[in-house]
């Protein structure tokens, strides 16, 4: 459930596709961080998964090359967001589902 006037998952997803999650340790998050400078496109809003054996925080930005520089510094990885469903991360759902749709020919 979201507030009112906050964008909702699949909004972020499509102005935000860039998305790196951080392991969350010991249940706590990275806290706040100044959406200014280096990290101007950035999302206020983040979402937390789970795999299964961990939970993670993802972070959403506009701008590829930031989240690139993100994810390097924080030691990240890449999240894709066809892979999520729900609160629950299925790591490469997204690309097998798109190697599937290729072979058949749908594109």
């Amino acid at each position: 459930m979201r507030a009112r006037g906050q964008p909702s998952d699949t909004q972020i997803s499509r102005d935000y596709p860039h998305q790196v999650a951080v392991p969350l340790f010991e249940g706590r998050g990275l806290g706040y961080f100044n959406a200014s400078g280096p990290l101007s496109s950035l999302c206020r809003r983040r979402f937390v998964v789970g795999d299964g054996t961990r939970s993670y925080e993802v972070f959403c930005f506009s701008d590829q090359a930031q989240a690139d520089q993100f994810r390097d510094a924080i030691k990240g990885e890449d999240f894709d967001p066809r892979d999520r469903v729900g609160s629950t991360w299925h790591r490469g759902r997204g690309k097998r589902r798109d190697a599937r749709r290729a072979q058949k020919g749908y594109w």
